[in-house]
């Protein structure tokens, strides 16, 4: 019979591992509408953290503008995707004041996503 086993779960479906890589891809399709592309390429990424085996996600993110108009929506939309990572059960995501936006600046530690690396 050969093949990897998967754990038994009750309820059929197996544990899904929530990565930060796959926060960032589902992050990557949350556009920031002034500017065309997404928070994770504009660098609204502050920090990702996921817990609990990856049921729980928090990301730190801030804006283009204390003022922008989108800011809601951007947070809204940006819950809704990690809502939507197979696995993740609590998504919130936090805004950071701390330093002020730079077009282009990236947390050091997040992965690039598969947008920011290309071209």
């Amino acid at each position: 019979m050969g093949g990897s086993r998967q754990p038994f779960v009750p309820g059929g479906a197996a544990p899904t591992r929530v990565s930060v890589q796959r926060v960032v891809r589902a992050l990557g399709g949350v556009i920031e509408p002034d500017y065309g592309r997404s928070i994770v390429s504009l660098g609204l990424i502050r920090g990702i953290h996921v817990t609990d085996r990856g049921r729980n996600v928090v990301v730190e993110m801030t804006l283009t503008s204390p003022r922008s108009p989108h800011g809601l929506d951007l947070v809204w939309a940006a819950e809704r995707a990690l809502r939507g990572v197979p696995g993740v059960k609590r998504a919130e995501v936090r805004l950071d004041w701390g330093v002020p936006w730079e077009a282009g600046a990236r947390a050091p530690d997040l992965p690039r996503s598969p947008e920011s690396s290309a071209g």
